[in-house]
């Protein structure tokens, strides 16, 4: 038998070893919203109800879909999905409200894509990132899971369901090399994010949202992997009349704008995020 022309098939190692002299630093940009949001990994967002997260996360996607600097932050731009698993009605009216106050008249298309639809993330994943690569013609740099507990079927306490769902969430991040943002609640206490410490231990960056006195939005980032900690947004919320309903009466949203932060960071809260985030790491292992 004449093997002289036959093909050679080269079978990369699954588990690579790469020596030290091939270490090199890269210079390609960590955070797809500077000191915010790492470009790839996973970040949690969580707050208790009526902090308005998913305004402020609607805020900050549209601004990476458009590109544009988000407080003086540089902006990887990209396409953006938001799955919107509650509230997603208000969307129609909140876009329009962004529309209204934020855009030209003459605007150019926006990579910015909503799913409204109920899902358990855990399942519906495959079948999701599928939707994604087949209707979105790119892969986004951006993916909102809004909120955790609306695309969970489990229990937020059980360490396997937890583990379960951020198993998935990553499974979109390694697939797209995205980001991927899990907008979540708090607990009874509201010091933490709810449910088991599993998922602060695998989040790359965890902010967390609250109202103050005069009903003002601050974001803190509690824990940011190889980034700063301590730093506070400030924003408010800005009414908007967005149309008339079939009777007459006016249809009204709200987008966000910005307001002077505290002028001290919030270090004590990020050394607890950090504390809590060990803990779950022990508890996680």
């Amino acid at each position: 038998m004449n093997t002289a022309f036959e093909k050679v098939v080269v079978i990369e190692p699954r588990f690579k070893l790469t020596p030290f002299c091939e270490l090199k630093l890269s210079t390609e940009c960590a955070y797809l919203v500077k000191g915010l949001i790492p470009r790839t990994g996973l970040t949690v967002l969580w707050g208790p109800p009526k902090s308005v997260k998913s305004f402020w996360m609607f805020d900050v996607a549209m601004h990476v879909a458009l590109g544009w600097e988000y407080r003086g932050r540089r902006v990887q731009q990209g396409p953006v999905v938001y799955c919107a698993f509650e509230g997603a009605d208000g969307f129609k009216a909140r876009a329009e409200a962004f529309r209204l106050r934020k855009l030209a008249e003459d605007h150019a298309a926006i990579e910015f894509h909503l799913v409204a639809a109920r899902a358990n993330l855990v399942a519906d994943h495959g079948e999701l990132e599928a939707a994604i690569r087949a209707q979105l013609g790119a892969k986004p740099v951006l993916v909102v899971l809004d909120t955790l507990n609306r695309s969970l079927a489990g229990s937020e306490s059980d360490d396997k369901d937890m583990a379960a769902y951020v198993k998935a969430a990553d499974a979109l991040r390694e697939t797209f090399g995205c980001a991927v943002v899990i907008v979540h609640h708090c607990g009874i206490d509201g010091t933490r994010p709810r449910g088991h410490s599993s998922l602060t231990g695998s989040a790359d960056a965890q902010l967390a949202v609250k109202r103050d006195s005069a009903g003002n939005i601050l974001v803190t980032v509690e824990w940011m992997k190889d980034g700063a900690e301590g730093d506070v947004i400030g924003s408010r919320l800005e009414v908007i009349e967005v149309g008339a309903d079939a009777d007459g009466e006016p249809i009204t949203s709200c987008v966000v704008a910005a307001v002077e932060a505290p002028p001290s960071r919030d270090r004590a809260r990020a050394a607890r995020a950090a504390e809590g985030r060990a803990n779950g790491y022990a508890s996680a292992v």
